[in-house]
């Protein structure tokens, strides 16, 4: 039976292909914050840095209506990236791609987190009903909305 390696050894047995992944992954990250910054508030949560080619910046959306707002401000959108950063500076224009719904539903399922099973929920409910204050009786009855699809 093999035994268990130390973290510090497999970072070291991996250590070019991970510092390169890890590289890239604050790369692209630090790009979509500072894209984010020249976009409106709500549009801005929507979107993320995909790769950076240079000519071309591939933004992606997580759905095609914020695809479309996003393609009426990128072409000023390139040259207040390009003027912001070097990394933006040979950019001549954006490629915008739609999340596929497996992504969509991969990111969704990662950020709803547990669900509740049908007996608690009604209790929740019924509990909702007792309460006199209209903003803890609309926020237990949302908590009671997340019953899990069994």
């Amino acid at each position: 039976m093999r035994s268990s390696r130390p973290i510090n050894k497999v970072f070291e047995d991996a250590s070019d292909e991970l510092a390169n992944l890890i590289t890239r992954t604050r790369q692209i990250n630090r790009l979509t914050h500072i894209l984010r910054r020249h976009l409106d508030d709500q549009l801005a949560k929507h979107c993320y840095v995909g790769n950076i080619q240079k000519p071309t910046l591939t933004i992606l959306v997580d759905s095609a209506s914020w695809a479309t707002r996003l393609r009426f401000v990128a072409p000023d959108l390139i040259g207040k990236l390009s003027e912001d950063n070097q990394a933006f500076k040979d950019i001549e224009r954006i490629n915008i791609k739609i999340l596929t719904p497996s992504q969509e539903k991969a990111d969704v399922a990662h950020k709803q987190g547990p669900q509740m099973n049908p007996d608690n929920a009604r209790g929740i409910r019924s509990l909702a009903e007792t309460i006199e204050d209209p903003d803890l009786q609309r926020a237990l009855n949302k908590l009671a909305r997340h019953v899990s699809e069994e």
